[in-house]
């Protein structure tokens, strides 16, 4: 990847195109702490704690040059939602997509015995839900925080301290799933769910329940131009292609997540769970406010919380 862009991928294979690392050698698995680094370089991390990241001086908004990329009409996002940083023009947006509730293996789990977000706590459910990690950044972190603020910190208490099993590694997390060892899988996102489905697993997706918002997120598809970097060039070409029609309609295809352009069929490849259903409201977990204050100062506190158990 050029030296002057940070898309912040996760490992996959697009194509021909294998994408493995991040600039500077920044490893996909590190994506969920990128805002934090983002907001070192734009001026300090609200909520504390470390940040840190390369200088994002660059407007990124000034480097676009195609047509398809400067046009506002092809973007499914206003420009406010669609730069991400407080200067509204360095950050952009290039995936927004849901994150289903819940995954469940139908053999070992009836799918409609969970009617509601509460029903998790159940007696019966004790020791059969997963999840990732909420402590730390990323799939579990935005998981943790957006149950946090919506719930309370009795739910979260209960939920993570005396119902779930979380895990850091997300492969362990959708095996566990899959194989009935943990049969409710909270949070799983697009692609582990295609490759269980794929696989031939029994797991039914839950994607919305009354009594709580649906997440919509970011993936890895957040881009930032890096000032001073090597090869000033090469950035602004990646950075244009990857926002072009054809760059974003390849990242799309590798992540199973719907990108920011209108002028993509994303249910050619994006599973209806992951398509956003119309008239639904979802709680933004990629908004400056939420990565960079709502979400640290959650997770400190849920780590707070099972210290204490």
């Amino acid at each position: 990847m050029p030296g002057g862009t940070f898309l912040c991928p996760s490992s996959y294979r697009a194509g021909s195109v294998e994408w493995r690392r991040g600039v500077r050698g920044a490893r996909g698995s590190e994506f969920g702490q990128c805002p934090r680094k983002l907001a070192a370089s734009l001026g300090g991390a609200p909520g504390g704690g470390e940040a840190r990241g390369p200088p994002v001086r660059a407007r990124f908004a000034d480097t676009g040059d195609l047509p398809e990329v400067t046009d506002a009409s092809v973007w499914t996002l206003t420009e406010q939602e669609r730069y991400l940083d407080p200067d509204g023009r360095r950050v952009l947006r290039l995936i927004n997509g849901p994150t289903a509730v819940l995954t469940v293996n139908r053999e070992y789990v009836d799918p409609s015995s969970i009617r509601s977000i509460q029903d998790l706590l159940k007696p019966e459910f004790k020791g059969k839900i997963a999840g990732e990690d909420p402590t730390v950044p990323g799939s579990g972190g935005n998981t943790g925080a957006a149950l946090y603020v919506q719930l309370g910190e009795d739910f979260v208490r209960k939920l993570y301290v005396e119902q779930l099993t979380s895990t850091r590694d997300p492969r362990q997390f959708a095996d566990w799933v899959a194989r009935g060892q943990y049969p409710i899988g909270l949070g799983v996102n697009a692609a582990q769910i295609d490759t269980l489905l794929q696989d031939g697993f029994p797991v039914e997706v839950i994607r919305t329940l009354p009594d709580v918002k649906s997440t919509a997120t970011g993936a890895y598809g957040v881009l930032y131009v890096v000032e001073g970097a090597q090869h000033p060039n090469a950035a602004r070409l990646f950075a244009n292609w990857i926002a072009s029609r054809e760059g974003l309609e390849i990242f799309s295809r590798a992540e199973r997540y719907p990108a920011t352009r209108k002028d993509i069929n994303y249910a050619e490849w994006v599973p209806e769970y992951g398509l956003p259903q119309p008239g639904v409201s979802y709680l933004d977990t990629y908004n400056w406010e939420f990565k960079t204050r709502v979400q640290p100062e959650t997770m400190a506190k849920i780590r707070d919380l099972l210290a204490a158990r």
